[in-house]
């Protein structure tokens, strides 16, 4: 799929992204794509720095966790 290969052309990997704050584990793979390609599009360092801060929240909360 075009989405698929945007996404792994577009998103770095190492950074946590939309989808690890906003569905982690609840999220269908076809989402956390379009989340990727959502972060890819829309990136700032304003979207990179709410994304870190809200990360602890999540794994400490363990919303959407195994």
């Amino acid at each position: 799929d075009v989405r698929h290969r945007r996404r792994l052309l577009e998103v770095k990997p190492g950074n946590p992204g939309l989808w690890q704050v906003k569905g982690r584990s609840r999220t269908t793979f076809d989402n956390m794509v379009r989340l990727d390609v959502e972060y890819a599009t829309s990136w700032s360092l304003w979207l990179d720095i709410k994304i870190l801060l809200k990360t602890p929240m999540a794994v400490f909360a363990g919303d959407g966790a195994y």
